[in-house]
């Protein structure tokens, strides 16, 4: 009995340590936050967004006036075709830096780097 207790818990802790890296979650956010971003859609972008305060209605219709000023633009690129994370380096447990490019439809590409902050367990794109 003691010897299978002692296995489910190695199974169960081995399990628990398969769980995305925090990089693969900076990833993530970081795409998630650009597609948003370039599609207009402020409130999926406000999900992986840090803007060191709370957000009140009048800074949304802000920032849904310049989404939708950003989406022409990209739209006039073709569209983002693809968000490429490249590389990351942690500045401790809770703040990061990610490089990434994104790749337009007409062929053209931006290097970029994004600070992230990670907050209750969730990487957002630091927005200053």
């Amino acid at each position: 009995m003691i010897r299978r207790v002692y296995i489910l818990s190695f199974l169960a802790l081995a399990f628990l340590g398969c769980g995305p890296s925090d990089e693969e979650l900076m990833q993530e956010a970081l795409v998630n936050a650009v597609t948003a971003l370039s599609a207009g859609d402020t409130d999926r972008y406000l999900q992986y967004a840090d803007f060191g305060e709370e957000v009140d209605s009048l800074h949304v219709s802000l920032l849904q006036a310049m989404f939708a000023r950003y989406k022409t633009v990209v739209d006039s690129k073709g569209g983002v075709v693809e968000v490429s994370p490249q590389s990351s380096s942690l500045d401790n447990d809770s703040l990061a830096n990610i490089s990434y490019v994104i790749k337009y439809g007409d062929g053209t590409e931006e290097r970029k780097v994004a600070p992230m902050v990670k907050k209750a367990g969730q990487w957002k794109v630091i927005v200053k």
